[in-house]
């Protein structure tokens, strides 16, 4: 599908494309690359600063949204 957008500097046309995708357990996928690491004592992909980092931005979008609705 494509679509046009108004911009200040005139009108402009754009597509989207789907790309294929597989589905995927992402908390399977993760808990497999987790153990590998253990098995293979190397560092997993993502430390635990990484995780702690995610988890705090998921937080605020939590709050953002529940602000949000309050205004609604």
């Amino acid at each position: 599908p494509a679509m046009e957008l108004e911009t200040p500097k005139g009108n402009k046309w754009i597509s989207m494309e789907t790309p294929p995708m597989e589905p995927v357990n992402a908390i399977r996928m993760e808990l497999e690359t987790f153990a590998g690491s253990i098995r293979s004592s190397t560092p997993p992909p993502v430390t635990l600063e990484d995780g702690l980092g995610a988890l705090q931005v998921a937080y605020q979008i939590l709050d953002q949204i529940e602000k949000s609705a309050t205004y609604a």
